[in-house]
């Protein structure tokens, strides 16, 4: 891998990529008790979130405790429907969650130099919000279009900066960053039916979302619904096999956005000096109760790729 630089100002960049983004805590996790500092922290939506409540000073056994041990009547009162806006859910559950945290801090004010990148739908200018209040910022940078009503900043309408940059590592060199590393928990089609990292279908059907099943076992009505949708799903993808038909029109789209979002990423990542990209394996973005999964899929990353990022902080 190359290095780029040795000393300046060193960035951590972490991507956007919903509940796989938990991943980032395991990554922190490493680089803390490897005693790595970082002079800045850019985030695009989960990276955002997780980003700057790190970069706030919340420790990281409270950053879990607040994203991935929430109980799940909690996590459900998020995402209470509002159909008078640009988005299904208008949020305000989401920012009384950030405040019980950040307060009213303001970025300025943060003991590390942070950054949320989030986009103006109306204009599709990227917007790096780095002064102002925190919460505003990290909700402004999670809000997944259609899903989350935009939030109204300065006469702009700000999305998820994944729309433009979901792993900002070229904000960060923008920033003035001479040394950057990157995480991205993004995912792409390919790798699941093209290399030996996740096997095809066909052969992993009865080794998928293990943990689904496990806790489907246990009588966790949620994980049962899922188990069940999952095996209807396998069902489906068969049928259509044997009859040579292509796939459904829900997995053209989402596919689809996945191709775009991780070539938009590939591109992006060449401006960071080492990435660590999470073996993520099956994990939805939608999967929040699977944060420890993720999590430790972060440490295993972070660990495999620390001598690099010694080297590149010039630390080896």
């Amino acid at each position: 891998m190359k290095t780029k630089a040795k000393k300046g100002l060193t960035a951590l960049v972490l991507g956007g990529g919903a509940a796989r983004g938990m991943a980032h805590i395991g990554v922190l996790e490493v680089f803390e008790k490897a005693g790595l500092e970082f002079d800045m922290i850019v985030g695009t939506s989960m990276g955002a979130l997780v980003g700057g409540l790190y970069a706030a000073g919340a420790q990281l056994e409270e950053i879990e405790r607040a994203i991935v041990d929430m109980p799940w009547k909690r996590v459900v009162s998020y995402f209470r429907l509002n159909l008078k806006g640009g988005g299904l859910v208008d949020g305000k559950a989401v920012v009384k969650a950030l405040e019980t945290i950040l307060a009213d801090t303001k970025i300025e004010d943060f003991p590390v130099r942070f950054a949320a990148v989030s986009v103006d739908v109306r204009t599709g200018e990227r917007v790096v919000l780095q002064t102002g209040s925190a919460v505003t910022a990290i909700r402004a940078s999670i809000s997944v279009p259609g899903a989350f009503m935009p939030v109204m900043d300065g006469g702009r309408a700000l999305v998820d900066g994944g729309v433009m940059e979901p792993v900002p590592a070229p904000t960060a060199r923008e920033l003035g960053a001479t040394c950057v590393i990157a995480v991205n928990v993004l995912d792409h089609p390919a790798k699941r039916h093209l290399t030996g990292k996740w096997a095809h279908h066909a052969e992993r059907k009865d080794r998928d979302a293990p943990s689904r099943r496990t806790a489907a076992s246990r009588g966790q009505w949620r994980d049962k619904i899922l188990a069940f949708t999952q095996k209807i799903a396998h069902k489906r993808r068969e049928r259509r096999a044997k009859k040579g038909t292509g796939p459904w029109l829900g997995s053209v789209l989402w596919n689809s956005m996945r191709i775009i979002q991780y070539s938009l990423s590939e591109y992006q990542m060449r401006e960071a000096d080492v990435v660590v990209e999470p073996d993520l394996g099956d994990v939805l973005p939608s999967e929040f109760y699977r944060g420890k999964e993720c999590i430790e899929a972060g440490r295993k990353a972070a660990r495999q790729a620390l001598p690099d990022v010694l080297k590149a902080l010039g630390k080896a």
